[in-house]
């Protein structure tokens, strides 16, 4: 069953699954990587179409990559009713957080001294490519929260690109609400070969001026690699990791519905990490005999989450000190977590914890929730970027100009500090632009 670890005295498996988890990508990786937008950067879509039938699709044709309006709209209009229905909840409360988000990232002038008037310029980005996984399960809900952000900053080209997943063609209910979100442009390919199209602009689309979406090590790169063309992105978006905090004394009903929400972030893949936390080693027996229980009702996915539990990438620690137990928290920066405890117990600890993705706080405020319809962001840095770089939201695909503006008098107040930093630099005509005038 899934390992309980005593903290610190029995770490020395947990780290080295933690260096898995945080190591830096291999030689061969980033080779395969550079290869791919090699081949695109000099055959365009044909390398696009290549990669997809050697990878995704055998039978991919080179109009299939090109998804019509009519296959949206026809996507759309074969949504069941009740999928319709919650991904209208879903884009209904994502769009309300990224218009406050939106509502913060405003143009602004201030006048510091008569004559001296500073500020800055917001500016949407004119086009961005959502990806979309689709290899272990269709994410709709990826392309509501980035559709949804991006069309409510005001982006003008939303690109969504996503594989094959029924033969040539990509998964309809995904199409569908990525269309709904505000998705203008769709592309079906392999996501190596679409991220490098995006990026370099070797394709009928142009190149987009920033692309998000979460995936494996190998995507998250290429995804990296759109920097070097000037498209901007977010680092650390790969495969999901998170932390549970809680206590005991919880009932049996408690302890099955923590077991099951300790299998949520895991079931994305055997990349996945997850770690149930607390100081209560009685709470850490009671949620392993759950998860024993849990996993039988889990059928057809028992080998997975085994070998997880087998390579220390789920385990319960139990904590001798609360600073030991933050001190890890912040150290491993998780992608979701939470606090499965009363709200007003976990104030006092959440206060402590700076480096998470998102906090759920409350038994209440499953990571389901949190990845469908809360409506705050769920693309979020995993791996530990987390202690660097914040989830994806409207922000990112917001753009700021700086501006300045001086009058004769404003100018020759500044002339002193002009005149003095230019001399120390030992550069004579910046000093003498600003004297002349």
């Amino acid at each position: 069953m899934f390992p309980t670890v005593h903290y610190p005295s029995e770490r020395s498996a947990l780290e080295a699954a933690l260096a898995r988890r945080c190591g830096l990508p291999t030689n061969a990786l980033e080779r395969d990587v550079d290869r791919v937008y090699e081949r695109v950067s000099a055959e365009g879509a044909e390398a696009l179409i290549d990669y997809t039938k050697r990878y995704d699709a055998p039978d991919f044709e080179p109009g299939d990559y090109r998804i019509s309006p009519e296959f949206a709209e026809q996507c759309v209009s074969s949504l069941p009713t009740e999928l319709r229905a919650a991904i209208d909840t879903a884009i209904k409360n994502i769009g309300a957080v990224n218009r406050r988000i939106v509502g913060s990232l405003t143009s602004w002038t201030e006048v510091l001294e008569d004559g001296h008037v500073v500020g800055e310029r917001a500016y949407p980005l004119n086009s961005a490519l959502v990806w979309v996984p689709a290899r272990k399960a269709p994410l709709i809900s990826v392309a509501v929260m980035l559709c949804v952000a991006a069309k409510v900053a005001g982006v003008r080209k939303i690109i969504v690109g996503t594989p094959p997943c029924n033969g040539r063609l990509p998964d309809r209910n995904t199409i569908a609400a990525a269309k709904l979100s505000g998705a203008t442009d769709f592309v079906c390919g392999n996501g190596l070969a679409v991220v490098a199209s995006a990026a370099t602009g070797n394709w009928p689309l142009g190149r987009v001026n920033a692309m998000f979406g979460p995936g494996p090590h190998a995507l998250a790169m290429a995804m990296a690699r759109g920097a070097k063309y000037g498209v901007a992105t977010q680092p650390g978006v790969g495969p999901s990791d998170s932390l549970i905090i809680f206590k005991g004394g919880l009932r049996d009903s408690q302890y099955a519905d923590l077991a099951r929400n300790f299998l949520t972030e895991i079931e994305h893949g055997k990349d996945s990490f997850t770690y149930a936390l607390t100081m209560d080693a009685a709470a850490a027996r009671a949620l392993s005999e759950a998860l024993s229980q849990a996993l039988l009702n889990v059928f057809g996915r028992e080998a997975h989450y085994r070998q997880i539990a087998a390579d220390m990438q789920g385990a319960i620690i139990v904590f001798d000190e609360l600073n030991e137990l933050v001190a890890f928290t912040n150290q491993f920066a998780p992608e979701h977590l939470q606090f499965f405890m009363d709200p007003a117990e976990s104030a006092v600890l959440a206060a402590r914890i700076e480096t998470a993705g998102e906090i759920l706080d409350g038994y209440c405020t499953p990571f389901v929730a949190a990845n469908y319809c809360i409506g705050v962001t769920a693309v979020l840095p995993t791996g530990g970027f987390g202690r660097s770089f914040s989830g994806v939201n409207a922000r990112n695909f917001v753009r700021f100009t700086s501006y300045g503006q001086l009058t004769r008098a404003g100018l020759r107040r500044l002339l002193p500090t002009i005149e003095a930093i230019g001399s120390a630099e030992g550069l004579p005509n910046h000093v003498e632009g600003a004297r002349l005038r």
